[in-house]
């Protein structure tokens, strides 16, 4: 195991307030959180997410993660070039002291071999043999999954990377965030907008949220916390060092999550570091009101149907 502070990975999915922390994160001495730039004036905190990386071969997603949370001195040029080969920027944030962070999806980003490398082979199957071309077609997505968890998981362990998972238990709040998206009801991050200052709270307006469709939205944020006890079981399953880091705790005190990240990867940081940055806020703000009445114009009927829908971590 590494002596002294280790490098970190949280594995995340959408709209569980780790833009906010990483935010918050970043502006601690010893930590450089890395992001990906634009090229726009823009960065994004999810440099290997396929949105930004591409569909990054698995080799050099290994090249890239093994020089930026390793022990050894980083080669930033040589990461550049591999990063580059498919991403849509470049890598900020490449350090040679202190601690690194990184947030990222626990996804595959290459393409299964069926029917990706295979077209010809899937459009005949695919008519002639539809049952058969979905097996085939399962089986190379179940296979893929595979290779990319073992690859992570030894990334990780080789480098004795701290691993925090970030969980949302209250899902009946979540999914609301999810619903109401861009503020209409379609997929979207209001976050940026009100930090651009392209929007004002006072201008996101209710929408009329759908019981049927709001329903598989709750049910895929529980499958989602489901996946995540099972990935953690197997992160630690291999040796791994890994810690939820839950949502709701985060709002209650942005001190103490800050507090135990930084005791869990071992970085001494001054409490009065931990006060400034807490006071001076992070980057984003959280869009969404614990009043839900605020946001949805059938709250009643939408508290009623799934208001205890919690999944205690």
């Amino acid at each position: 195991m590494r002596k002294g502070p280790a490098n970190f990975v949280i594995f995340f999915d959408e709209k569980e307030g780790t833009t906010a922390l990483m935010s918050l994160l970043d502006k601690l001495p010893g930590i450089t959180i890395l992001r990906m730039d634009r090229g726009d004036g823009r960065t994004s905190a999810e440099p290997f997410d396929v949105h930004c990386c591409g569909r990054m071969a698995n080799a050099d997603l290994s090249f890239c993660l093994h020089g930026l949370l390793g022990p050894r001195p980083v080669n930033p040029d040589a990461i550049q070039t591999r990063y580059g080969r498919t991403a849509k920027g470049r890598l900020i944030g490449i350090s040679h002291q202190g601690v690194t962070g990184l947030k990222m999806r626990f996804r595959v980003l290459t393409l299964p071999w069926y029917p990706d490398r295979l077209p010809r082979l899937h459009r005949v199957l695919r008519k002639v043999q539809p049952r058969l071309s979905r097996a085939i077609q399962d089986l190379s997505e179940r296979i893929n999954v595979g290779n990319h968890r073992r690859l992570m998981i030894n990334i990780l362990k080789r480098n004795d990377t701290v691993v925090f998972l970030a969980v949302r238990q209250d899902v009946f709040r979540w999914g609301l965030s999810k619903y109401h998206g861009d503020g209409t009801g379609q997929p979207g991050h209001l976050q940026f907008k009100l930090a651009r200052g392209e929007l004002q709270k006072s201008e996101i307006g209710k929408i009329h949220v759908d019981p049927e469709r709001f329903q598989a939205i709750v049910a895929s944020c529980e499958a989602f916390i489901a996946r995540k006890r099972e990935l953690m079981q197997q992160l630690l399953g291999a040796g791994l060092e890994v810690y939820p880091i839950c949502y709701e705790d985060f709002l209650e005190s942005n001190h103490e999550t800050l507090a135990r990240i930084c005791r869990l990867i071992r970085l001494d940081v001054p409490e009065s570091d931990l006060r400034r940055v807490v006071a001076e806020g992070a980057d984003f703000q959280k869009v969404h009101s614990e009043d839900i009445s605020e946001f949805v114009e059938n709250h009643q009927q939408i508290i009623e149907l799934f208001g205890d829908r919690f999944v205690p971590w």
